[in-house]
């Protein structure tokens, strides 16, 4: 009889608990590297390809692509703009909020519970319930120093939000882990470590959208933006909410301002339709 194979999972799917307590985990490693302003909102042009350039995703895997990025900026406070996912690589321009202000709800007495709340984004029921259970029994043995190593672990989750490197390794770690498995495949999936570009003018940030947007027409992908189901445009004429939002931080529009009832003056909508119709 041919051997039964294990389904693969979710690409959204939840990260289990440790074997280990967490305490027996060293909270001390993890990402330094902090390129976002500390007051102030950043914007990135972020490019990483596949090894060797090499057509490795399919439809499957740009829809898959697409519901990694979304569950990793919601729980790292971060807003891609928008993005396209070709054959042999991705392309986001990334938004970086204020950390102050995005981390504020995890300060105070009701701190600590808010941010292991804020973890059920990206981690099990499971997980949380074993984080809850060590750092009340850390606490009962009531020395100092325990507290100082609950605070060490709880900030280990803080320090990765609104944050430029650890969203761009969750998502290429993530997603090759989930690759991998899918193709019973072995090695290495992206080439060597991603582009980052930092825009700093509303110019630079319409010009380097406009770039994502005809990168498909670029590959021979597409005829047209709208015609290319992976980029942010074509997501936003679909009806998607995050990709209408992010449209219209680029053309300087209100959030919420993508089309008016009864107008097309003056809208998110309007205006960037005609930056991309003035690049074509």
């Amino acid at each position: 009889m041919p051997t039964k194979k294990n389904p693969v999972p979710s690409i959204t799917e939840k990260t289990a608990p440790p074997m280990a307590r967490f305490f027996k985990v060293d909270p001390g490693k993890g990402h330094k590297r902090d390129l976002a302003p500390p007051e102030e909102a950043s914007h990135y042009h972020i490019i990483s390809r596949t090894y060797n350039d090499a057509n490795l995703f399919t439809d499957e895997d740009k829809d898959a692509f697409h519901a990694l990025i979304r569950q990793l900026s919601r729980f790292l406070g971060v807003e891609p703009l928008t993005s396209t996912i070709l054959d042999n690589r991705f392309e986001i321009l990334l938004r970086i909020p204020p950390r102050a202000k995005f981390c504020k709800k995890f300060e105070g007495s009701k701190g600590e519970e808010n941010l292991i709340a804020h973890l059920h984004h990206l981690y099990s029921d499971a997980y949380r319930e074993k984080l809850i259970r060590d750092i009340k029994d850390h606490r009962t043995a009531g020395l100092e120093e325990n507290e100082a190593e609950i605070q060490k672990l709880l900030n280990s989750y803080r320090k990765r939000f609104c944050n430029l490197t650890p969203f761009v390794q969750e998502v290429k770690n993530r997603y090759s882990r989930w690759h991998n498995k899918k193709n019973n495949r072995r090695g290495t999936l992206w080439a060597e470590r991603f582009e980052s570009t930092l825009l700093e003018t509303p110019k630079a940030i319409r010009d380097t959208a406009i770039q994502i947007e005809l990168a498909a027409i670029t590959e021979g992908l597409a005829s047209h933006p709208k015609d290319y189901p992976w980029c942010g445009y074509a997501q936003a004429l679909g009806g998607s909410k995050r990709a209408r939002r992010g449209l219209c931080r680029i053309t300087g529009h209100p959030i919420d301002n993508w089309k008016i009832k009864g107008t097309q003056k003056n809208t998110g909508a309007t205006a960037y339709r005609k930056l991309i119709e003035s690049a074509l």
